[in-house]
């Protein structure tokens, strides 16, 4: 990974482009060469058009020769699988509409069935 803000082999980043250039002691990642291929931030290119190194991938974005991008892979979230209940439960909720005295005017009951099977909603009032 780069970082823009400390020189790299004697070299200090372009501050209008951010751009850093490989050296031989920071080659570039993906052809493993020490000139031509160049850093922005977190992206690099690979003037070589070597395949993307273990841990990069390639962005959809080239710059203005062609070359394509190559960013650090982002750690995809894993989506969470639903969550069945087991056996034979009931689960119930209600909610009650009170009118201005207190009294009740509208009770919603949803009761959930049988591992999320089927629900029941009754209204009374």
């Amino acid at each position: 990974m780069y970082d823009n803000s400390t020189p790299i082999g004697g070299q200090f980043s372009n501050t209008r482009s951010n751009l850093v250039r490989v050296t031989k002691s920071n080659p570039c990642p993906h052809c493993g060469k020490p000139d031509w291929c160049y850093s922005i931030g977190e992206l690099s290119v690979c003037n070589r058009d070597q395949p993307p190194a273990t841990g990069w991938e390639t962005t959809s974005k080239s710059d203005q020769d062609g070359h394509v991008f190559y960013a650090p892979v982002q750690e995809k979230k894993a989506i969470r699988p639903p969550v069945f209940a087991t056996g034979n439960i009931q689960t119930a909720t209600a909610r009650h509409l009170l009118g201005c005295d207190g009294l009740i005017l509208v009770t919603v009951a949803k009761r959930i069935l049988n591992s999320n099977i089927g629900t029941e909603t009754k209204t009374t009032g």
